[in-house]
């Protein structure tokens, strides 16, 4: 699941973490912030790895000595295709236009 990330990615969760908060947990997708390389593992210092700051989510233990991004191993990224004409039909509907929308 190594990923070279940068900030602006959207980032699916896959690994359950009992001490990560609810909001990051499998299946939420989440906006990457801030990436951070060769920080030391939270469960293993003496390995380091990817952190990833989440936009509008909370570093774990926020304002403290253990204060920590989320581990990139957790996620995937999400790499959305081109729109093609038929989703661009779909969000013409969805924002109530009655027209199809130009390619």
């Amino acid at each position: 699941m190594s990923e070279n990330w940068e900030p602006g990615d959207l980032a699916l969760c896959v690994l359950e973490q009992e001490d990560w908060p609810a909001e990051v947990q499998p299946g939420s997708i989440h906006t990457v912030g801030a990436v951070w390389h060769n920080i030391p593992n939270w469960h293993d210092p003496e390995e380091l790895c990817t952190c990833l700051d989440l936009v509008g989510v909370r570093r774990m233990n926020e304002g403290t000595d253990d204060e920590a991004s989320y581990c990139a191993l957790a996620f995937v990224k999400i790499k959305p295709r081109e729109a093609d004409e038929f989703d661009r039909e779909v969000i013409a509907a969805m924002a109530g236009q009655t027209e199809q929308v130009p390619t």
